[in-house]
């Protein structure tokens, strides 16, 4: 089974303004690198947290420039979703399209071909949502659902995903 979240290490470069470091260069990269990874999507994925810093390479002053650069190795909590991975969410937005659910910081867009169907849109209720024509239960905002990953593709600044509510377990929990 495959994790979520995970320790990753991360080597990076981190810059600063010279005027900032000058009174202690080492604790003023520490802070420059949480403030710049934390709650950013890195090549890895998501980083949650830092966890520890392992490693500050000697500072380097680029030329032209008032900047001060360090090479950081750290560990990281990563988020990094994965295809047929299943998770808890919060729905938080709804449209004629389908509905967006977030999980921390991960967006996953469930298209209306993928939620279950006896689930129609209702546009005429404020706000919009989905109505089980059934037994009249209501997909709207703020509502907790299980979905599974169908497929993502991640960038270097984003990871965006494709799920569904359509098997059985998934849906609002």
């Amino acid at each position: 089974k495959q994790q979520q979240c995970f320790f990753d290490e991360i080597r990076e470069v981190s810059g600063a303004r010279t005027r900032i470091l000058w009174a202690s260069p080492q604790k003023n990269a520490r802070k420059k690198l949480r403030d710049e990874v934390t709650s950013k999507c890195q090549r890895c994925g998501y980083v949650v947290a830092v966890h520890e810093i392992e490693e500050i390479g000697e500072g380097r002053i680029r030329p032209g420039k008032p900047t001060v650069s360090f090479r950081i190795k750290y560990t990281a909590i990563v988020m990094r979703p994965f295809k047929g991975e299943v998770l808890d969410t919060v729905v938080s937005n709804i449209t004629k399209f389908g509905v967006m659910c977030e999980a921390g910081p991960l967006v996953i867009h469930v298209s209306s071909k993928h939620l279950p169907p006896e689930y129609d849109f209702d546009n005429q209720s404020n706000p919009p949502c989905y109505v089980n024509r059934d037994d009249g239960t209501r997909i709207q905002r703020d509502q907790h659902a299980r979905i599974r990953v169908l497929g993502l593709l991640m960038d270097p600044n984003d990871i965006r995903c494709v799920g569904t509510m359509k098997e059985d377990y998934l849906g609002l929990v």
